[in-house]
This record gives C-alpha cells, structure tokens and sequence, in this order.
C-alpha cells in the first residue's frame, strides 16, 4: 500500500479466476465465505473523521455476473458531533458509472460440472422423499424431472 504523501493511499488488487467453476469446486469455503475476486485500482485519502475515495474496477473474466465501476467516488464522514456531542452523524456518498456486465453461457461441456453435480443430486435425494405409493406415478415424476431440467437448462 503505497502512499503518496498528502494523505493519500494508492492500492490495487488483481483478481483472475481460470475458470468459471475453479473456486467453487477446488476451494469451496473460499467461494462460499471469502470476498469475490475483483481487479481494481483504489485511490483514497484520510483526513481526520472523513475519507475521500476515487475506484476504478473492471471485470476480466466475462463468465462472472458483476459490476464494473468506471470511475466511482465515494465520500466517507464517521461521528461528526452534532448538538454538543449529544448526536452523531454519519455519512456516505457515492456518485459513479456503473455497468452491469451478464456471465456469459458456458460453451465448453468441461464447464458443465456445477450443472452436472445439481441433477446428481437432485437424482439422488429422490430416495428420501419418493414414496411410489403416494400420489405422483414414477412416470410422472421422470416426466417432470426431465422437463424442468431441459427447460430449465435451454438457452433462450
């Protein structure tokens, strides 16, 4: 973390993922309760109880759903007193350019794994819950297990 003199801090982060189902599979309490990768470039200045903040984050892995921020500012303010110290005040302001960006199909079926591990185990849990005796027929259920997952699963 760089700092530039005046009060200001320059860091970046450089966050590349090899593929979409990588984190998830190989590092799974990474992917559940870690913050998300992110590529950015974050120029901020502390004085006394305030925090100016100028970000620029971009997405380099189009299989991802996120947000880029091209530039954002923020404005921080943390217990200004008001009133003779009976009340404090705190803020934050942000004006930006954002832009949505939409994860991409996966095209190659290697990709395919977290879909695959969802049939298997909605398959496999069948056994817990089916009981042929009750009122939906083993036909019925093959038929509605295959239509919500090809219709489920077609790009539209």
């Amino acid at each position: 973390m760089p700092h530039l003199g005046g009060d200001w801090t320059l860091t970046g982060e450089l966050g590349l993922v090899s593929d979409r189902n990588f984190l998830e599979q190989y590092f799974e309490l990474e992917w559940d309760t870690f913050k998300d990768e992110s590529t950015d470039l974050d120029l901020k200045r502390l004085v006394a109880n305030s925090s100016y903040e100028i970000t620029g984050e971009v997405r380099p892995n189009g299989f991802v759903t996120d947000t880029q921020w091209l530039p954002r500012g923020d404005h921080f303010l943390f217990g200004q007193p008001l009133l003779f110290d009976r009340l404090s005040w705190h803020e934050h302001t942000s004006v930006g350019y954002a832009q949505m960006l939409v994860a991409s199909q996966p095209t190659d079926p290697a990709q395919t794994a977290v879909i695959s591990r969802l049939l298997f185990g909605t398959v496999n849990s069948l056994t817990e819950w089916y009981r042929p005796d009750g009122g939906l027929s083993a036909d019925a259920l093959a038929d509605a297990l295959v239509a919500t997952t090809f219709d489920g699963l077609r790009t539209r």
